[in-house]
């Protein structure tokens, strides 16, 4: 079977984004790291959970885009809260969940429940989940929670 492996280009500094990447999320690792013979970074194979991925130092030729990024979903707002800071710092906050981190790289810091929210929502509670999302750019559990909740 062939597997499909993300690969992440940075302009320099991949081995220092995926150190802090997988020290962040729990079952991660680095698998291995590869150089080439003058001693510059060829790539840094790494599992972020069940995810594997590859980073490469590829220099300045492309950079990251909103159109790709990285969902991680979080099981209470301490776990979340704690996760945006660390992504967060150094980079840029977006909305709805949307960040970017110190590399440009765009994560989607979100609870773990939002799909099973949406799934259940009728049209009004859809509305007010999205309605909370919208206020801040950090999802808050306690406006999700209570947007499913039926108006008195």
């Amino acid at each position: 079977m062939k597997k499909v492996i993300p690969m992440l280009w940075y302009d320099s500094g991949a081995v220092e984004a995926v150190t802090f990447y997988t020290s962040l999320i729990e079952g991660s690792g680095i698998d291995d790291i590869q150089y080439y013979p003058d001693g510059r970074l060829f790539s840094v194979r790494f599992h972020l959970g069940d995810l594997h991925l590859t980073a490469i130092d590829g220099g300045p030729h492309f950079k990251f885009t909103e159109a790709i990024s990285l969902m991680l979903l979080c099981k209470d707002q301490a776990e979340l809260d704690e996760k945006w800071a660390a992504l967060s710092d150094g980079g840029e906050e977006l909305a709805m969940g949307w960040l970017k981190d110190r590399w440009g790289l765009t994560w989607q810091v979100i609870p773990e429940k939002m799909d099973e929210w949406l799934l259940k929502a009728n049209p009004g509670q859809s509305k007010r989940i999205w309605a909370a999302m919208e206020k801040q750019p950090k999802p808050n559990f306690a406006d999700l929670e209570a947007a499913m909740e039926e108006p008195k």
